[in-house]
């Protein structure tokens, strides 16, 4: 995890959320408690990811406190 954390530039937190809106690579069981990720799929999603200032609208997935997932209500 702290090598996905440094290669993306976002949290822990944001990861997991992102994992839960289907906007990032899910990662891999290694363990009984420990995951990881193919480092081909980071660097994936690095790539495809636009610049910064290049976006054209917010994410249609929002991350709520309480771990739930709630739709952007403008779109």
């Amino acid at each position: 995890m702290p090598q996905v954390i440094e290669q993306t530039g976002i949290s822990r937190a944001q990861i997991y959320a992102l994992i839960g809106c289907d906007q990032f690579p899910r990662p891999i069981r290694i363990g009984k408690r420990a995951v990881g990720w193919i480092e081909a799929d980071i660097q994936a999603w690095i790539n495809a990811r636009p610049l910064a200032g290049s976006w054209s609208k917010p994410s249609m997935c929002l991350y709520h406190p309480d771990d739930q997932h709630i739709t952007n209500p403008e779109h």
